[in-house]
């Protein structure tokens, strides 16, 4: 590889590395502020206690992480080739 194409692949792995970052804080924060900020009891014993509006909760978090592991995949798909 000639020294311009190693420092472009050096640059797209930075950037890439940064704004996975940045998604994974963004995902973070806006998780914990639904947890805190809601009325749903988050806090059960076995899932036979859970409300439907909890399992509801559950299910929404858990889209949001499976699409953030699928952005995370198609990125670097993206990025190594």
């Amino acid at each position: 590889m000639m020294f311009a194409e190693k420092l472009k692949f050096i640059i797209r792995v930075i950037v890439s590395i940064v704004l996975l970052g940045l998604l994974a804080v963004s995902f973070h924060l806006l998780i914990s502020g639904l947890i805190i900020n809601s009325q749903i009891s988050f806090d059960v014993n076995t899932p036979l206690e859970m409300s439907e509006f909890s399992i509801w909760a559950y299910a929404a978090i858990s889209l949001m992480l499976i699409t953030f592991l699928y952005a995370v995949a198609i990125m670097l798909r993206l990025l190594l080739g």
